[in-house]
Formats: structure tokens, sequence, C-alpha cells
């Protein structure tokens, strides 16, 4: 292993993250996948999207470590 941010989730399965643990959710609300984005071998950013009531989204990045959430939660 190295210090750096994997290129994507994926590679972490099955060693860190069970592959079920990527798979899409299946409750309605939640039904999108995470998005994983490598900035830099230093810097990544993760988000995910659900409804309810309407579309929302919550990201982290490295660069502030800590969730940040938007829509009509």
């Amino acid at each position: 292993m190295n210090a750096d941010y994997p290129e994507s989730l994926s590679v972490l399965a099955p060693r860190f993250l069970s592959p079920d643990t990527l798979s899409r959710p299946t409750a309605s609300g939640q039904r999108y996948p995470w998005q994983y984005k490598r900035l830099n071998s230093t810097s990544f950013v993760l988000s995910f999207r659900y409804v309810g009531p309407a579309m929302n989204t919550c990201e982290f990045t490295t660069v502030s470590s800590k969730w940040q959430c938007s829509g009509y939660f």
C-alpha cells in the first residue's frame, strides 16, 4: 500500500470494503450510488444523492474535511 488515494473505490474491494458496499442502494429514496473522484494523490471528493422531500446532495472533500449538504432536506 502507498499513501495515495485510489483512482476508484472499486480497488478497495474486497480488502477494505465488501463489493456489496459499493453496489447501488435499493431503498427508493437512496437509489443513487456513491460518487467518488480523486482530485490528486492527496485529495478526493465523495458524494451521494437522495430523494426526500426533493433531490438532495451531500459531499465530503478532503480540502474542507467535512460534509456539506444541499437541497430541500
